[in-house]
């Protein structure tokens, strides 16, 4: 999943709300476990194509939290998403 931060929000808060409302899930029903210690950015390259509506738009800064999840997959709201399950013994 993904997302953005809101004005004045925090990481640790925005990953909150995203797992909120990209699946539905409160934050009693998971565990953060961790966050990458630093943010991975990227950059587009130059396009010397069209003109785009995304021409000033350079990259991101990426925020990976790892979240530990042992409910039921049917319990999360995925919309239209594909999802595949892998549990560990």
């Amino acid at each position: 999943m993904q997302g953005g931060l809101n004005a004045n929000e925090t990481t640790a808060q925005a990953v909150l709300r995203e797992v909120q409302e990209e699946l539905g899930l409160m934050p009693h029903q998971y565990q953060v476990v961790e966050e990458l210690p630093t943010p991975i950015s990227y950059n587009f390259p130059v396009f010397d194509g069209l003109a785009h509506r995304h021409d000033d738009f350079v990259g991101q800064d990426l925020f990976w939290w790892v979240i530990y999840y042992e409910g039921k997959l049917e319990d999360c709201f995925l919309g239209n998403a594909k999802v595949s399950c892998h549990r560990h013994s």
